[in-house]
């Protein structure tokens, strides 16, 4: 079997758990804004969902279906699939009882809150990847009625392609599947480590390539300015303005420092959208290679072996 070094840099990624009627991502929002100034508990958690749900009905409604509506029931199952929906994603945690936001979580509410918006490769040489790839093909090969099962896997993610906007809404309205512009140029940046209709991610295409692709498609958007190409003393102005507000928005300890992954994340995004400079994790990782001093701060990154303890300190100079 030929291979490709890609295989050496794939991770296992599947959001499992998932049901039929998980269709909605706008739920996954909601839930995260219900839970953005506090830990909650599941049963209020649930009655905050229902609310939210009865005020937007109207606009629910307009949807080409309602299935994965949550409706007002004793039991809520519908909006209990959302929130482990919520959880499988990564966007949320229960601790003590109480669900709260995570660190990725905390990112999408950032940028929401700013902006308002919205088969793996089995044959990788990474033993671990192997054996979880084996594992969750043993569970398929012994699934009683696939047919049933994958009722709650491929529905829900039809849905989401669609509020992406990477599948045409009409040909959907008549359970016909096909990709847009946006979700053929999407899908054909991904990597392709074996020639046979397979497509995979790496973390180092999401910390990269994915950013250039989302530009392009996701927020089709053009005439971007290279970042190479932008005016250094504009762009440290810039850059020190936003660190300011990533500072703000995620910064919870006395000493002065917030995790690398949200504080990049945050600011590519805002480069993007409101200053149209290309930008993306990676390039931002280069560039503060060494500290940085911006508007009478000095910026340092803190690299730990551990992606979620690294950090970016600030102080006064």
């Amino acid at each position: 079997m030929e291979w490709s070094p890609e295989w050496a840099r794939l991770s296992y990624r599947a959001i499992e758990g998932t049901y039929t009627k998980t269709r909605r991502l706008a739920y996954l929002t909601a839930i995260l804004n219900r839970l953005k100034n506090d830990g909650v508990g599941e049963r209020p958690l649930l009655t905050r969902l229902t609310r939210w749900n009865q005020k937007h009905r109207e606009a629910l409604q307009r949807y080409w279906a309602h299935t994965g509506e949550v409706s007002s029931t004793r039991r809520n199952s519908a909006g209990a699939r959302y929130v482990h929906l919520a959880t499988q994603s990564g966007l949320i945690v229960s601790v003590a009882g109480a669900y709260r936001v995570t660190r990725r979580g905390r990112v999408v509410l950032a940028l929401l809150e700013y902006h308002r918006l919205g088969q793996k490769i089995a044959g990788s040489p990474d033993e671990r990847l192997r054996q979880e790839l084996l594992q969750r093909q043993t569970e398929v090969q012994g699934w009683k009625q696939p047919k049933r099962y994958a009722e709650h896997l491929v529905p829900p993610r039809l849905n989401w392609l669609l509020d992406l906007g990477f599948l045409d809404p009409d040909r959907f309205r008549t359970h016909h599947y096909e990709l847009t512009l946006a979700g053929r140029q999407f899908l054909t940046t991904l990597l392709h480590p074996r020639n046979e209709g397979f497509s995979d991610v790496t973390d180092e295409w999401l910390s990269s390539t994915f950013w250039e692709v989302a530009v392009e498609t996701l927020l089709d958007l053009s005439s971007l300015l290279e970042w190479d190409a932008v005016d250094e003393a504009f762009l440290r102005s810039v850059l020190g303005d936003l660190l300011s507000d990533t500072f703000q928005a995620f910064r919870h300890t006395f000493v002065p420092k917030v995790t690398l992954t949200q504080a990049f994340v945050y600011v590519s995004c805002r480069l993007i959208l409101e200053h149209r400079i290309r930008a993306s994790p990676t390039r931002l990782r280069r560039w503060f290679a060494s500290p940085q001093i911006l508007n009478g701060r000095r910026y340092e990154v803190r690299f730990s072996p551990r992606e979620n303890e690294s950090y970016l300190l600030a102080t006064t100079v």
